[in-house]
């Protein structure tokens, strides 16, 4: 019984020391501060921080203003696209698919729009992948895949003639 009052009363004592529990309290403040961060840029795994190298080292700009939530899902894209003009562009419907990055260069960004709103915002390479956001939207497939057969079946009949 001595022995576990004593064990308390070191307890006791080494948190009344001014060093220790300002140790303690750096330390809650530190991890706190990096859950937060992770929650705000939207890092939930190991490989999300490799996206985060991936993106800082070979991705177009405007991937920070994602990162830093400028843009979010719902979103109007027309102030995006006015300050950062894609490099290539996609549209059909009610839909867009705008794409960033150099051509033939193995990292590349998209944002996918739906009534010029934000639909979704992803970026990837080889090695790696990182999704900002994205909504389903079953009529995005099937819209999709009927302008690329309509665009196919255009670039075959164009070079027959």
């Amino acid at each position: 019984m001595l022995g576990v009052i004593g064990r308390e009363m070191n307890l006791r004592h080494l948190w009344l020391s001014k060093k220790v529990r300002g140790c303690v309290i750096a330390l809650v403040l530190f991890l706190g501060l990096g859950v937060g961060c992770c929650a705000f840029l939207r890092i939930s795994r190991p490989a999300d921080i490799e996206a985060y190298f991936g993106m800082a080292s070979e991705c177009h700009p405007v991937w920070k203003r994602f990162a830093f939530r400028q843009f979010s899902a719902g979103d109007s894209a027309a102030e995006l696209l006015r300050w950062f003009p894609p490099n290539h562009r996609e549209e059909f419907g009610r839909y867009g698919i705008y794409s960033y990055g150099a051509p033939g260069a193995f990292t590349g960004f998209a944002v996918v729009t739906r009534d010029g709103k934000l639909l979704s915002a992803q970026t990837g390479s080889c090695t790696w992948r990182f999704t900002f956001f994205h909504t389903e939207d079953a009529e995005l497939n099937r819209q999709c895949a009927a302008y690329y057969k309509e665009k196919r079946e255009r670039w075959e009949r164009e070079r027959l003639e």
